[in-house]
């Protein structure tokens, strides 16, 4: 019996090779399998991200295939967002925020990437992924720095992504709250200082209605 999971590792190695035909024919075979069953293609993808054991060229391209096939693929979008049962987009959500714990800060980025990407079409945010920005809210204050870092990525990619037509103003006090807490409570960290400050850039934009009235920032 064929081992699936060691089966898309090798094909998205070979999407990695420099010989030209191995990585054309990876490539196929990649969309092969999305067309074939979105869903499965997707959880194959969420648990490559997941894997600590994997290499982290090929989390990273998982990531990548995740976003591209959610975010920029006309059909594979229309799918997911019509035809993949809830259950199933819960343990492909759950497998990404999971891959934000890891210790690798490039897979840590490209879990962020993905996470955002699919709130830009996955709308309303707060029907759709109704616990996200609590949770990465939440995880900002981590005692974990790897954990905290992500999250506080995580935000200023989701910023990033989002308009004012697609994010409330409740969910904006939230995340401020969360970047302006650790920011001020964090100084002696400097890729805590950075992650948040790049952050905010992403979330200023989006807070005109929140700046015209007052706003409570919460110590945890």
């Amino acid at each position: 019996m064929v081992d699936i999971s060691d089966n898309i590792t090798q094909i998205l190695t070979n999407a990695l090779s420099g010989d030209k035909e191995t990585r054309q024919d990876s490539e196929k075979k990649l969309e092969q399998k999305a067309l074939g069953n979105f869903p499965e293609f997707l959880y194959e993808l969420g648990q490559q991200l997941s894997d600590e054991s994997k290499p982290i060229k090929i989390r990273q391209l998982a990531a990548t295939y995740i976003k591209n096939s959610i975010v920029r693929s006309d059909n594979l979008r229309g799918i997911w967002l019509n035809k993949i049962d809830p259950n199933a987009k819960e343990q492909i959500k759950r497998l990404v925020l999971s891959t934000l714990a890891t210790s690798f800060k490039e897979v840590r980025a490209a879990a962020g990437i993905v996470i955002a990407g699919i709130c830009k079409v996955d709308l309303p945010l707060q029907e759709k992924w109704p616990e996200l920005i609590s949770s990465l809210c939440q995880n900002s204050y981590h005692e974990n720095i790897n954990i905290s870092l992500a999250a506080i990525e995580s935000l200023g990619y989701l910023c990033e992504e989002l308009t004012l037509k697609t994010i409330d103003t409740v969910s904006i006090d939230s995340i401020l709250s969360a970047l302006i807490t650790n920011l001020s409570g964090k100084l002696n960290n400097l890729d805590i200082v950075k992650s948040c400050l790049k952050a905010l850039f992403h979330t200023i934009r989006l807070a005109e209605k929140n700046f015209s009235r007052e706003v409570t920032i919460y110590s945890y």
